[in-house]
């Protein structure tokens, strides 16, 4: 047994025992043989936008990834989706399920998290919300919105003019360039990268710096993390190690930009001393 399995145990006893309303489960690694699919049948299931990642285990093209995440779709229950992709239809043909195909229209005007892919999240959200709980008002939603927090995603620390970002694919990464284009763009920036070997590093590493940005690599406590020398040899502008005796004005008039790795940023928060949880 897994750890992650493991702990989705704990976590489903934890909830009966609770006798909770309504569980909100997150797959931990594509869908199919995922540890939170034991469940037979579910309100609703969500496939967000599918990307290159973990492809060691879910195969290396968008449709077997797209299959891998179809997994979770369960007979008779609805399931909502941002991209229109044949495995969806006929999975959902198959079980008689209802599909439901969602755009990034969503106004994120009074919504507390940032980042142009909350539009998604939120379309997705807003959708499973109508299809499964359409008591809910808008007043509760708004105020949901307004209040709602996600750690780790283009979360801003004000203390350190610091964002702090979880990507860790090409599409992340791409999200992440995007929103900070859209919200600081005339900003300097600082970037502390770190990634893991089994992430199509290269391409991330190429294509979320500008010339004028201050990189520094990181070479973190883990087993599969990506070398400071592998990440300068593909890295497209001049770059620096990050190490321990390495000083950081986080005060300086230059947006600092923390992404790459959940576990990177782990270590990170702590060395500097960064409450993520305010």
């Amino acid at each position: 047994m897994t750890e992650f399995e493991l702990l989705t145990a704990v976590m489903f006893k934890y909830f009966a025992d609770k006798d909770v309303d309504v569980v909100v489960l997150e797959t931990g690694l594509g869908g199919r043989y995922d540890a939170t699919n034991v469940i037979k049948r579910n309100l609703c299931s969500i496939i967000t936008h599918v990307d290159y990642d973990h492809m060691e285990r879910l195969g290396n093209t968008i449709d077997k990834i797209a299959s891998e995440k179809a997994g979770i779709i369960k007979p008779n229950c609805p399931c909502i989706v941002f991209e229109g992709r044949e495995v969806y239809r006929d999975v959902t043909d198959k079980l008689g399920s209802l599909l439901l195909m969602v755009a990034p229209f969503a106004p994120t005007d009074g919504l507390a998290l940032k980042g142009l892919y909350q539009q998604e999240n939120l379309s997705l959200a807003l959708a499973c919300i109508e299809t499964i709980f359409p008591e809910i008002s808008k007043d509760e939603i708004d105020e949901g919105l307004r209040n709602v927090k996600h750690i780790c995603r283009f979360q801003y620390i004000p203390e350190f003019n610091l964002i702090i970002d979880g990507a860790h694919n090409p599409n992340g990464i791409a999200s992440l360039k995007q929103s900070l284009d859209a919200y600081y763009p005339n900003k300097y920036r600082r970037f502390i990268f770190g990634c893991l070997k089994n992430k199509d590093y290269e391409h991330m590493v190429q294509s979320l710096f500008d010339r004028g940005d201050e990189v520094y690599f990181y070479h973190f406590k883990h087993q599969n993390s990506c070398t400071v020398e592998d990440l300068q040899a593909i890295c497209p502008i001049e770059s620096k190690e990050l190490i321990p005796d390495t000083k950081i004005d986080f005060k300086d008039d230059k947006l600092n930009i923390i992404c790459g790795s959940f576990y990177m940023i782990s270590e990170l928060v702590d060395r500097f001393g960064i409450d993520i949880e305010e």
